[in-house]
């Protein structure tokens, strides 16, 4: 059997995030029910939680020293810091190709995102 990469893992376990997310905060929205504070919060949390662990696993299996205002990037502002990561940590010739992938991803997870919306909604 195949393993699976660490890196690959949890981009698959952040889709899976933003599809449950999504139909969490649908359900409310239907409910008509405001989202509870603490699930805003810890919806926050895991989201940031697992950008960071790509981050880290990427970046210690690639061998890119970590510097401390990247990580602390990472966790303010990660549509910023993950391009900007991506620029910094890969080989001149495929920077491009891997800013081609994280916008791929980010679409993938915006659709994903989107159809466990539209499922919280249809489950009411």
């Amino acid at each position: 059997m195949a393993r699976i990469k660490r890196t690959t893992a949890l981009l698959a376990a952040f889709a899976f995030w933003s599809l449950l997310a999504g139909a969490v905060d649908a359900h409310f929205e239907v409910t008509r029910r405001g989202e509870p504070a603490l699930w805003v919060f810890g919806s926050v949390l895991a989201s940031i939680a697992l950008i960071f662990a790509w981050y880290y696993a990427d970046s210690t299996v690639r061998g890119y020293r970590k510097p401390r205002w990247l990580n602390v990037l990472m966790v303010c502002f990660a549509v910023i810091a993950v391009p900007l990561y991506l620029l910094k940590s890969r080989p001149r010739g495929a920077r491009g190709r891997a800013l081609l992938g994280c916008l791929g991803y980010a679409l993938l997870v915006f659709a994903v995102s989107w159809i466990g919306d539209y499922a919280g909604h249809a489950m009411g």
